[in-house]
């Protein structure tokens, strides 16, 4: 059975932070809810998220996860993509994310690296931005638009 993509809801909390920590992504900041977050699920189990932070015309790309069973199988491109599309429909312009370990899958996402000083002030300001991501993690920005 293929995963299906959906908004995630608050009963989703549990399987998002549950594959968060298995995969030693940051929990932080998740304690305002999941607005914004889509889930994969599969036969009843969330098996991969991915979440949007708005931040007037820019979003912090964040969380994005996929259970170790379902790696390679597009899912995380899947959600990725999904996940900027609403934030286009949320208005934004551009997206920003951190990362320790996928620059490459997200180099192939259209993101490109840049320096911590040319992200805008209120994502600096995030909780994962912030607090919850190392000093050391990559920062990569790309423009949301599809065409």
């Amino acid at each position: 059975m293929s995963a299906i993509i959906r908004a995630a809801g608050a009963a989703d909390r549990g399987g998002v932070c549950d594959l968060l920590a298995a995969a030693r992504l940051p929990l932080d900041g998740l304690s305002e809810g999941l607005e914004h977050f889509l889930v994969a699920e599969e036969n009843g189990r969330i098996v991969a998220a991915a979440g949007v932070e708005v931040y007037g015309d820019s979003v912090l790309l964040r969380s994005v996860v996929v259970s170790p069973e379902h790696r390679g199988a597009g899912m995380g491109g899947r959600l990725s993509d999904a996940s900027l599309a609403m934030a286009q429909e949320l208005g934004a312009r551009h997206a920003y994310l951190l990362t320790d370990t996928a620059e490459a899958f997200f180099r192939r996402r259209g993101f490109e690296v840049i320096d911590r000083k040319d992200v805008p002030a209120a994502i600096r300001g995030s909780v994962e931005f912030a607090v919850a991501c190392p000093a050391s993690a990559i920062v990569m920005h790309r423009a949301v638009t599809f065409a």
